[in-house]
């Protein structure tokens, strides 16, 4: 509804529910008269000012008193009830008869026309009924309203839906998380070795493509691995420290992305000869490897982790024992240049 239909339908309200007799004195007045308005409303309707703006907008023959003249009081009180806007206005007595004026509508706006077009019509027959589309505001040098109660705020502005709001995300810039990763290691001993890979890692947790973390484990072969010669056999166990760095994430959908990361492996493969001739030594294990981590959120602060990835042996060597003259070598293992693996996680975020 415009603004002009609306203030229509209040204004037949108001006369519906009141009768409205109109003063004597209103059809007499010719001049501007002084009146004082004393307002209250809820929040979400206009102030005392604004309310006197729309009264002013439908007649020139009233006008705010000055501080300390004889005028007339209006007092305005409008409260909230049900989610509707209920506005009271009394006026000075007519004829000895108390003035008083109710009105109650959806909006608070709608209760301002109302009233403020009984106020108009108390002093000026002639009142606009029509409520102009444009308000002028009083002159500048109008005395300001009587003290009234604490002000309400300003009508808001009109209501428009905004789309739904994403899931939360994980509050802070950065987070700390642990967890233990089960790998297939290659290049440790023939075939896949089994390691253990407990780990602590540290990075952003801000939803974007720059996303750089750090993370520190440890690597345990468990079990040691067998190896069988023609001059008996030999066990090999791996044990090292990694660190790695993931400057990226890459966001697949939410809660699960993708990061590639660089490593560097330092440690050594123990191996204990087996049978005649047994012996024991080490190999240092150094390599840098590329990984790529699948990492899917599970719920509060868990996740899983798919890691997967290759590398290049900085220190090749091999382990020999004595075939069973005592004298000849026979190679248990050499440490291959290149070697892969894969594995899975399962980790904690820290609050």
């Amino acid at each position: 509804m415009s603004p002009v239909s609306r203030g229509m339908a209040v204004f037949a309200a108001v006369f519906t529910l009141s009768g409205l007799p109109r003063p004597a004195h209103a059809q007499s007045v010719a001049s501007e008269r002084p009146i004082r308005v004393q307002y209250t409303a809820h929040e979400g309707c206009p102030d005392a000012l604004g309310f006197f703006w729309y009264v002013r907008a439908r007649t020139q023959r009233v006008r705010l008193a000055a501080e300390g003249e004889p005028a007339d009081l209006a007092t305005v009180q409008i409260v909230q009830t049900d989610g509707q806007s209920v506005g009271t206005l009394e006026l000075p007595p007519v004829e000895g008869r108390p003035f008083s004026r109710q009105v109650e509508a959806a909006s608070c706006n709608d209760v301002v026309l109302a009233l403020s077009l009984v106020v108009a019509l108390n002093y000026d027959p002639d009142a606009t009924t029509t409520f102009p589309t444009v308000v002028t505001a009083p002159p500048v040098e109008a005395p300001a309203v009587a003290p009234s109660p604490p002000p309400v705020v300003a009508p808001p502005p009109p209501f428009v839906e905004q789309p739904l709001a994403e899931a939360p995300r994980r509050q802070g810039s950065a987070g700390a998380s642990a967890g233990l990763t089960a790998l297939g290691y290659g290049g440790v001993a023939p075939g896949l070795n089994p390691v253990l890979a407990p780990f602590f890692e540290y990075g952003s947790n801000e939803e974007r493509l720059l996303r750089p973390s750090v993370r520190a484990a440890v690597l345990v072969q468990v079990p040691s691995r067998s190896v069988t010669t023609t001059a008996g056999n030999a066990s090999l166990f791996f044990v090292a420290g990694q660190l790695s760095g993931c400057p990226i994430s890459v966001r697949i959908v939410d809660g699960v992305g993708v990061a590639p990361c660089l490593a560097f492996d330092l440690g050594k493969v123990l191996g204990t000869g087996g049978g005649q001739g047994g012996q024991s030594g080490s190999l240092w294990w150094a390599t840098v490897e590329a990984v790529a981590r699948l990492r899917s959120a599970l719920g509060g602060p868990l996740f899983a982790e798919v890691t997967g990835g290759g590398g290049i042996q900085l220190a090749p060597g091999e382990f020999d024992v004595f075939a069973a003259d005592g004298v000849s070598k026979v190679r248990v293992y050499k440490l291959p240049t290149g070697f892969g693996f894969f594995g899975l996680a399962l980790g904690v975020h820290f609050p």
